[in-house]
């Protein structure tokens, strides 16, 4: 590609960039480009704009061929989410139909699940010590993965804990999340 050419296209990328939203097609359709520089430019735009819609096209583009690519959707995706780098190209593609199966519902709006979040609080809810520890615990679960059948288990199990406070959250969390 030549300089006059990354030049035009620097200059398309700044006026769909003032465009907002409706660049937004523009873009998602730039992920799928042959050149890489132009999908990766995408991703980093449709990462700026804030805008929802850009989630399906770049965890779409996760797919990709091109490890820069896939990358810079990645980083685009925290971007949006303000999500840490952690969640694999699965747990992206999880959530997403997860959020289109069950719409935004309070909990899941940009929430990918992290499965090692979800595990470690699990075993701090069945073995700590601490009744705090226990008490916060579905909690979290709540926050982290409300519909998740692990957390519904574990809520379930919670209701047997030997301290009242434990079993008081246990009951109060699945009615906070719409399960109880």
């Amino acid at each position: 590609m030549g300089k006059q050419d990354r030049f035009v296209r620097e200059a398309i990328i700044t006026s769909l960039r003032l465009i907002g939203m409706r660049g937004h097609a523009v873009f998602a359709k730039a992920l799928r480009s042959p050149d890489m520089e132009t999908a990766i430019q995408a991703a980093r735009l449709l990462g700026e704009n804030g805008n929802e819609t850009a989630l399906e096209p770049l965890v779409e583009a996760l797919k990709d061929d091109r490890a820069e690519v896939r990358k810079e959707c990645r980083n685009a995706l925290v971007r949006l989410t303000k999500r840490t780098m952690d969640a694999s190209d699965e747990s992206w593609r999880s959530w997403l139909e997860f959020r289109k199966k069950h719409g935004r519902r309070r909990g899941t709006l940009i929430r990918p699940v992290f499965p090692q979040a979800v595990e470690a609080v699990l075993a701090a809810l069945k073995s700590d010590e601490s009744w705090q520890v226990r008490v916060e615990a579905p909690r979290a679960l709540g926050s982290i993965d409300p519909q998740g059948a692990e957390t519904i288990r574990a809520l379930e199990e919670a209701r047997r804990d030997k301290d009242a406070r434990v079993v008081d959250t246990a009951k109060e969390v699945p009615k906070a999340i719409g399960k109880g």
